[in-house]
């Protein structure tokens, strides 16, 4: 986005670029669209402006135009301020020029009529709102996006443009005194705004006189609904309040079965409800949020998709039609997905049995491991090792401790590690004997060792033949 300042004829100043969010447009008969922008405020924005005087710069707004610039070869709707700056050769002066294709280009206005433009007090600061409409005649892009986009919940960003003639600075922010509106520009998706909360939302009624050009525009409307023209005097304004994706979340919960499209409320606090059941349409009209709804209540439509075509040309097909494209993929999707489900629950269970079987071998298995062990290390000790010294390590294979025991190649290792157990608790048993042994041996008299309970060794023959077991 260029920061450059702009010089022109008698005039020069600094061009700032203050951002916003267009959310929700409604159609105004067939080529119209009104839209409400909020503009512009006083609180320091993203880029360390603050723009003053909202009362004295409000009516600055009447007339100015709405542009966009389209990029990729008009796939890419909406981008930055896109000109770039010549040199003007009469006066030898730099200045913007827009004639490149990838260049803003005007696609609506905003409002002639000073009463289309208000000051709103939002969270302590003070904002300029206005009244326009854009031109799907030059712009059928740009409104058939901003409809989808809306009624997804989401918006695309908007930038104020002006030049700024006088300004101070406050610190680290600069001050924007007095500055000269220029227009409205609609960003692409990837250019963040710079100002949070400013917004284009939906009008039912534009209700205002252009200029020659705006009006060479809406005469493309047919029947010229929301024109205050010779023919259609005194229609009277309705704002239609769109709701919001998150509050359409929560209606939904209110029409069990249902698919909750959209949903808007007028003045008159009504509230109209589009609805989607399998491949049928419906309307629901509700007077208050919290009313009981009523079967009786539900009107079937004939809804209609509008296909267009260069020219102006449009192909409408039964919604109806479309939907059972998607509802017949979706149908065969929900079979193939119970079918899938069935065939899991099987899988599961089988796996499941399969594993309550292996580790009921792996018991056993663990167990007879320690049986082996055991034997296998008494079957050359005259004093045997005692079977009560398995009781805790099969208690242990019978908690599972040894069921889920794997190597580092994912393999069973429990009778392994049962193994190494047992054997060390045979090693304590050993240890055990060898000292009970020890601490007998320590006790008895030389005499019992040789035979000769009761009899005193004398030194004589017979004592050293009783030694030598000799009788």
């Amino acid at each position: 986005m260029p920061k450059s300042t702009i010089k022109t004829k008698g005039m020069k100043g600094s061009y700032r670029a203050f951002n916003g969010e267009i959310k929700v447009l409604q159609k105004q008969g067939e080529w119209l669209y009104g839209v409400e922008i909020w503009l512009l405020n006083d609180k320091v924005n993203r880029n360390k402006w603050r723009f003053t005087d909202m009362a004295g710069h409000k009516d600055l707004f009447r007339g100015t135009p709405i542009l966009i610039a389209y990029v990729n070869d008009g796939k890419g709707i909406g981008d930055g301020h896109n000109y770039r700056m010549e040199i003007d050769p009469k006066t030898g002066e730099e200045r913007p020029s827009f004639t490149d294709a990838t260049a803003e280009r005007i696609v609506g206005a905003l409002s002639d009529d000073p009463a289309d433009f208000r000051l709103e007090e939002r969270d302590g600061y003070t904002w300029i709102v206005g009244k326009g409409n854009l031109w799907r005649w030059y712009a059928k892009e740009v409104v058939e996006k901003i409809e989808r986009d809306s009624l997804q919940g989401r918006g695309m960003s908007i930038s104020i443009e002006a030049l700024v003639t006088k300004s101070h600075m406050e610190n680290d922010t600069e001050v924007e005194d007095d500055y000269i509106i220029l227009g409205t520009t609609i960003l692409g998706d990837h250019v963040l705004p710079a100002v949070a909360d400013a917004r284009i939302t939906a009008l039912q009624e534009i209700g205002q006189r252009f200029n020659e050009l705006k009006v060479r525009a809406a005469s493309y409307n047919a029947k010229g609904v929301g024109l205050p023209d010779k023919t259609n005097k005194g229609v009277k304004k309705t704002d239609m309040e769109y709701f919001s994706k998150q509050q359409l979340c929560e209606l939904g919960k209110r029409f069990e079965g249902y698919t909750v499209l959209a949903a808007a409320k007028n003045e008159n606090g009504n509230i109209y409800v589009c609805l989607l059941k399998e491949e049928s349409a419906f309307t629901y009209t509700m007077s208050a949020i919290d009313e009981t709804i009523a079967p009786e209540k539900f009107v079937s439509v004939n809804a209609q998709t509008s296909f267009g075509f260069d020219g102006g040309i449009s192909v409408s097909v039964d919604t109806c039609e479309v939907t059972s494209v998607f509802t017949n993929g979706l149908a065969a999707a929900k079979r193939e997905l119970e079918k899938a489900k069935k065939d899991l629950s099987a899988t599961t269970q089988k796996i499941s049995e399969m594993q309550t079987a292996e580790n009921a071998r792996r018991v056993m298995a663990a167990k007879a491991k320690a049986d082996s062990v055991l034997s296998a290390f008494n079957a050359n000790r005259e004093e045997k090792v005692d079977v009560k010294v398995l009781e805790s390590v099969k208690k242990d294979i019978e908690d599972g401790k040894y069921t889920a025991c794997m190597d580092e190649n994912g393999a069973w290792c429990g009778e392994t590690i049962v193994e190494k157990e047992v054997k060390a608790l045979c090693a304590d048993a050993v240890m055990a004997l060898d000292e009970k042994k020890a601490n007998e041996n320590r006790s008895v008299h030389i005499w019992d060792k040789l035979g000769n309970k009761g009899n005193i060794d004398n030194g004589d023959i017979g004592s050293l033949l009783a030694r030598k077991g000799i009788r």
